[in-house]
């Protein structure tokens, strides 16, 4: 008796646990992509500076023949503190979803190829979730990157 009550028992246990996973499974998903939207943002607002200058450098434009730090400078003075954030809206619009996909499906391969035991993955386990996210959320954004605005 004192068996079956456990069997009973677990057997409640493990029916309630899915049921309240199939619930918040659509909140954990737009918990994740709000996250990495949000990553995004940060990211790229944080390092648009650096990612100006860098374009610069690559054009050949006036402002960076003199070193790095003159090129801050230069920029500084021909732009205003404004000309370091050129563009980052753009850019941040573009990153949105990208990371928001880039979050949910690392989140959705992480939860399906977990260790039952451990509740964490292997190193290869999630170096391919990291991998088959990215290639997912590139998949899935590609066409919208090669559209003309």
């Amino acid at each position: 008796m004192k068996e079956l009550l456990r069997f009973r028992f677990a057997t409640f246990s493990c029916e309630l646990f899915a049921q309240i996973q199939q619930l918040t499974a659509y909140n954990f998903l737009m918990q994740n992509f709000i996250a990495g939207a949000a990553s995004g943002i940060i990211a790229r607002t944080l390092t648009s500076p650096l990612d100006v200058v860098k374009i610069l450098c690559q054009i050949g434009a006036p402002e960076t023949t003199h070193g790095l730090f003159r090129s801050f400078v230069n920029v500084y003075r021909s732009s205003g503190l404004k000309g370091f954030w050129k563009g980052n809206l753009i850019a941040c619009l573009r990153l949105v979803p990208y990371n928001g996909l880039l979050f949910s499906f690392y989140h959705k391969l992480k939860v399906m190829w977990c260790e039952p035991s451990t509740g964490q993955l292997s190193s290869p386990k999630s170096f391919t979730a990291g991998a088959l996210a990215g290639i997912g959320s590139s998949l899935l954004l590609y066409p919208l990157g090669t559209r003309a605005l």
